[in-house]
């Protein structure tokens, strides 16, 4: 027979307890939802009674005060979505940690911080080394801190919501995580982090999440403001996400080699849409929409080792002047930025005041192909740098259309050098190959 609804909900959460844990003294214990007290030691020991006995804990809806409870290896807590709530009862301690665990389970279940006082550096939950996480369902809400800080974990973390926090996921050092499908609101300093101690292979999957209002309280030049940001991490795949107003940057991989940016729509955001920076090697850009960012795209510092890039099929509007954060004067507007063993096909750039591209910048530019891409209504078609030291570019086989300042213009560090050489009879450059063209 089927237990009723009605009843099963009155049996509360005693009843779910002891259907996952035989034998738990649920009662003794002094578990209770909505009860004022600290009852960390109550549910500490009733998710190692679960765990012993390889069942989940199920706790019904109420408010549940907890301060840092350690959970045991395949700890499984499930509640009801929205309903179970994990409230924090002291400052300065994450809700829940755990070491070493070989699987953890949330699901269901809100991980409120009550705006507790908590190190920015902390989560409210706090996982190392745990093989199999799984995450689902959940909401971690209202810190100063993270939401999620993992250090050494593989697993799932999806359909969960992230909001009122500084950080939402902090996953450092990851063997083998998924991050998918959740929802990113409202954080005063990052979204989603994906980093390693030290520069290496990485493989997280970071996909179909969306994500939105992401400040930079911080400050900084790119440190904060980013709703997704890969740093040291390699062969990471960022794909699918939904992002708008991210106060720095949507997508930003720092020192990350075969990262692939793929699919992405982004929406509004103060400094680069899409950032591939400073040690890369070998990245892929393509089929991602920028939309309303002060520069679209950025593949650079080959200074720094930034090298190897495809950039294709993406479609960047919308780009906006503002003040440079580190100089004096005004800067940014430029649609794609490439510098180092890139090619650029097939993206379609317009309304972007500067230039629609840049290849390169002073000394370091080498080995870029600019073909099949179309470009309209922006300053310069492209400016190219002819600095003395630079390498080659190859710029053939694109669209100019109303490109107010010319379709390919020269410079030298920030001073325009030329007028339009993809005009008829004007100079040749060693190095640079103008030709195909279609200018309007």
């Amino acid at each position: 027979m089927l237990t009723p609804r009605r009843g099963f909900l009155a049996g509360g959460a005693a009843g779910l307890i002891a259907a996952a844990a035989p034998g738990a003294a649920f009662a003794a214990a002094g578990l209770a939802p909505d009860s004022q007290a600290d009852q960390s030691a109550a549910f500490a020991a009733a998710i190692a009674a679960a765990a012993k006995a390889g069942k989940p804990l199920l706790l019904g809806p109420g408010r549940y005060r907890l301060a840092d409870v350690a959970l045991p290896d395949g700890a499984a807590v499930l509640g009801i979505a929205g309903q179970t709530r994990l409230v924090a009862a002291k400052a300065g301690v994450p809700l829940l940690r755990a070491s070493g665990a070989g699987s953890i389970r949330l699901e269901g279940l809100v991980l409120d911080g009550a705006s507790q006082a908590l190190d920015d550096k902390s989560g409210l939950v706090m996982l190392e080394s745990v093989a199999s996480l799984h995450v689902r369902d959940c909401a971690f809400v209202q810190s100063p801190a993270k939401g999620l800080v993992l250090q050494a974990c593989g697993g799932r973390i999806e359909a969960s919501r992230f909001s009122g926090l500084e950080t939402a996921i902090y996953a450092n050092d990851s063997t083998g995580l998924t991050i998918t499908g959740n929802e990113v609101v409202d954080c005063t300093n990052n979204g989603i982090l994906v980093h390693r101690t030290a520069k290496g292979y990485d493989g997280s999957i970071v996909s179909g999440n969306r994500i939105a209002h992401i400040g930079a309280a911080g400050g900084g030049l790119g440190w904060y403001g980013n709703g997704i940001n890969v740093y040291r991490a390699g062969q990471v795949l960022v794909s699918g996400n939904s992002l708008a107003d991210c106060a720095f940057t949507f997508i930003r991989a720092n020192s990350g080699d075969g990262v692939q940016i793929i699919a992405n729509n982004g929406r509004q955001c103060g400094e680069t849409g899409i950032y591939c920076e400073f040690s890369f090697e070998g990245a892929v850009i393509g089929q991602n929409m920028v939309e309303g960012a002060a520069n679209g795209i950025a593949v650079v510092n080959f200074d720094k080792g930034g090298r190897l890039a495809a950039v294709t099929g993406n479609v960047v509007r919308n780009a906006f002047r503002r003040k440079l954060l580190d100089a004096e004067g005004e800067g940014y507007g430029t649609g794609i930025a490439i510098e180092a063993d890139t090619a650029a096909s097939g993206n379609v750039v317009e309304l972007c005041p500067t230039s629609g591209f840049a290849l390169g910048y002073g000394n370091f530019l080498r080995d870029v192909a600019l073909t099949g891409n179309v470009v309209r209504q922006c300053g310069a078609g492209v400016q190219v740098t002819l600095a003395k030291a630079a390498g080659n570019a190859l710029i053939s086989a694109n669209v100019f259309s109303g490109c107010a300042d010319g379709a390919v213009v020269g410079y030298e560090w920030e001073k325009k050098t030329t007028g339009d050489l993809a005009a008829s009879g004007a100079p040749a450059f060693p190095g640079v190959t103008i030709g195909g063209n279609s200018i309007i």
